[in-house]
């Protein structure tokens, strides 16, 4: 049996649209984040292994397929279907989805350790790490948005900064998401996509990080 976490979703409230609709050279870029970052924590957050295992469990009889994720005493799950695949990516992992070819949706340790709340004091540091996810040789870096709790189920805490930038030709949106779990441990969430083809990106993605939930019991062996 699969205990799934479920709360409320609430209207998330949008800090800025278009505040830093300038910040057009990676050089601006860097020397803002370099800055910023000279007073961050550099310790990774979680005790969570974000290495993906593919793993099947069994619901009212029914075999499911779960990408899992191991803390040591619990293991946690995704929902996945078909259309999703999953690979491992350094101490993260990378999904991407059929249908929507230049997606890709990545999950990994927080590059600082968690600062929170989340707020006037605090919401700056995040910024400039997530400033440090765009891409080196990016142009016309435009369209900078804040969200202050995106993710707002299970006693989370979440800020977003989302991008667009031109790259290889082609217009791409990219979303920087600090996730908070409710035992404290931060993971950095990342989707991106060809700007055409974001909006589908996100809804993919949104849909598989809400489908969190503790595995009951402890992972099964991989599925073959």
């Amino acid at each position: 049996m699969v205990s799934i976490l479920i709360a409320v979703q609430t209207k998330m409230p949008v800090i800025s649209s278009n505040p830093m609709a300038q910040l057009n050279t990676s050089s601006t870029r860097s020397l803002l984040a370099a800055v910023f970052l000279s007073i961050l924590p550099l310790t990774y957050g979680g005790e969570i292994s974000w290495n993906v295992r593919l793993i099947q469990t069994s619901a009212e009889g029914i075999l499911l397929q779960r990408a899992a994720f191991s803390d040591g005493e619990k293991d946690y799950g995704l929902s996945i279907d078909s259309e999703t695949t999953a690979e491992v990516i350094g101490s993260g992992t990378r999904f991407t989805f059929k249908g929507v070819p230049s997606a890709t949706f990545e999950i990994q340790p927080s590059p600082i350790a968690p600062v929170l709340p989340i707020n006037g004091e605090t919401i700056e540091r995040y910024r400039a790490a997530a400033r440090m996810r765009i891409p080196s040789g990016v142009g016309s870096v435009t369209n900078l948005e804040e969200t202050l709790d995106p993710l707002n189920i299970n006693r989370w805490q979440s800020f977003r900064v989302a991008f667009t930038f031109s790259q290889h030709g082609q217009k791409v949106r990219k979303s920087v998401t600090f996730l908070t779990l409710a035992n404290g441990q931060q993971a950095l969430i990342e989707t991106s996509a060809y700007e055409a083809e974001y909006g589908p990106a996100m809804e993919r993605s949104e849909y598989l990080i809400r489908s969190w939930h503790e595995l009951v019991p402890k992972a099964v062996p991989p599925a073959s």
